[in-house]
């Protein structure tokens, strides 16, 4: 598990600074957004202008940049073509005293087919990781990042376990160096489906914030995707 993080971590330094491949890129999404304060999205463009809300803004869901539903959505983007990428992001917000609840995982998938999914990993469980847990407090604009996460395909799936509420304004995908995919794509869970998958990613961030929140010692490899 050290050598496979040190490979990745390595090829990521040693690539040029990663662009995000998802700017301007069209998308779908499962559900239509349906929080009537916010905007409708009906152009599918608001997810990928580039525009995040500041950190110093209050009520992110009353925002005309900002995307809404009262239950769950995936977003997936098309790239265009087959890219080799290094990581995510994803930029919302939660609010406990307005009854929007942190998102409990960011499930993301690549394929080049829409039908044949990798599994690239748990978007919140890395950035927690990474840099510490970003959904802690009472509420916050948040941004979930990691650019430790190789993988490779032309569509990106982001599938959000949060609710009863969901709100995002901007969903990225930074590209990568083929060498650091291709060490890690031996790795990584193949033919899965986003859809039932996503239980065992929820399952998986629930041992993890019982575990963190009693002090224990987390499962081997729990922090590995």
């Amino acid at each position: 598990m050290f050598l496979f993080a040190a490979i990745v971590a390595a090829a990521c330094s040693a690539q040029s600074e990663p662009v995000n491949l998802a700017r301007g890129k069209p998308y779908e999404l499962s559900s239509k957004p349906n929080y009537r304060e916010c905007t409708n999205d009906d152009g599918r463009t608001k997810l990928t202008d580039g525009t995040l809300v500041p950190e110093s803004k209050t009520m992110f869901w009353l925002l005309p940049t900002t995307v809404g539903w009262v239950r769950p959505s995936t977003v997936t983007v098309d790239l265009g073509k087959s890219e080799d990428v290094c990581g995510f992001f994803w930029h919302g917000a939660f609010g406990l005293m307005s009854g929007v609840n942190p998102p409990e995982s960011v499930a993301v998938y690549m394929s080049d087919d829409r039908t044949d999914w990798t599994y690239a990993g748990d978007l919140l469980m890395k950035t927690r990781e990474e840099r510490g847990n970003p959904v802690s407090g009472k509420g916050a604009i948040f941004m979930l990042e990691s650019k430790r996460m190789p993988c490779r395909g032309r569509y990106v799936r982001f599938v959000p376990a949060q609710s009863p509420c969901l709100f995002v304004d901007e969903v990225g995908v930074w590209s990568g160096d083929a060498a650091a995919v291709d060490a890690a794509w031996p790795k990584l869970e193949h033919g899965v489906d986003p859809v039932k998958h996503q239980a065992a990613v929820c399952l998986r961030a629930r041992i993890y914030r019982d575990a963190a929140m009693i002090g224990e010692k987390l499962p081997e490899g729990l922090m590995d995707r």
